[in-house]
């Protein structure tokens, strides 16, 4: 066998590896979690409301919204995608490493950016019916600094630019206007 036709089987492996890697991409919810309810309960989990402040991408990948504090409201994925148990299973770990990290003031993302569907934030006051379906992508990625994430622009469009202003402190003040009001 040639040498070079030897190595054709691990190129074409890389290849596909790297091609399935760059399918995933930025977070579309760059939240703070101030709590996390699971929905019926920590044992059953089919549903979470995450409290805090957040900012949902807008259909241009880079930018994201003006932060809002509230409370988002998930089911596990379901009719929405082709799922199996280890997407429910996924979704679940990341509920629990988001209740895990509520209250800390650590900014994370979660979701993805290129849908249209990463959930709406609803008013503190507001009931919760007809949950979002949470979408996995990535995983929980921790913001690091006071830009949205590596790569994606900041709140003042410079890509991995850390701002004052930039999205976290922005999280930052939300969350903080709201628990002055009381939720």
């Amino acid at each position: 066998m040639k040498p070079t036709l030897r190595f054709a089987p691990i190129l074409v492996g890389l290849l596909l590896v790297s091609s399935s890697l760059l399918a995933s991409g930025p977070a579309g919810v760059i939240c703070i979690v101030d709590k996390v309810v699971f929905e019926p309960n920590e044992a059953a989990l089919q549903r979470i409301q995450i409290w805090g402040a957040f900012s949902i991408a807008t259909s241009t990948t880079n930018i994201y919204g003006p932060a809002r504090a509230g409370y988002m409201y998930f089911s596990l994925p379901s009719t929405a995608f082709p799922v199996t148990t280890a997407v429910a299973d996924i979704a679940r770990k990341e509920w629990t490493d988001l209740k895990a990290i509520a209250g800390t003031g650590t900014a994370v993302g979660f979701g993805m950016a290129w849908s249209d569907r990463n959930g709406t934030v609803r008013d503190g006051g507001d009931k919760p019916n007809s949950p979002d379906t949470y979408i996995v992508n990535s995983g929980l990625v921790k913001i690091q600094g006071n830009q949205s994430i590596p790569g994606v622009a900041s709140s003042n469009g410079v890509a991995g630019l850390t701002t004052k202003g930039g999205i976290v402190d922005q999280l930052r003040e939300a969350l903080k206007k709201s628990q002055s009001r009381g939720k």
